[in-house]
């Protein structure tokens, strides 16, 4: 990882240390143009996003309440903003704000 960067490449895939995965569309079966990125977020961001805890975000998917986002290989909930809206809309009634920022995490409140 480079100074003063908060992004990593790792094989074809790029990981942002705030929260933010972006893939190649064809790896993960949308569909999507061959080779469009597609964003997701980890559960922590979704959980800032949503104004919750990680852990209460997390025991929701387990039972049931919210729909279970994609899995990674490793067995991490791979969020996307419609899977985050969709949780939004489960737990509160609501839709996300409409300025939610997905770039800057110090920037939601």
């Amino acid at each position: 990882m480079q100074q003063g960067s908060s992004t990593m490449w790792q094989g074809s895939k790029k990981t942002d240390t705030r929260g933010i995965l972006v893939r190649p569309c064809e790896s993960i079966g949308d569909d999507l143009p061959q080779g469009a990125l597609v964003q997701f977020l980890n559960t922590r961001r979704v959980a800032e996003l949503l104004g919750t805890s990680p852990d209460t975000l997390g025991r929701a998917v387990w039972a049931g309440r919210v729909p279970a986002p994609m899995k990674s290989p490793s067995g991490s909930f791979l969020w996307t903003l419609m899977d985050a809206r969709r949780a939004s809309w489960a737990l509160f009634g609501r839709d996300l704000p409409s300025e939610t920022p997905l770039d800057d995490p110090g920037a939601a409140a």
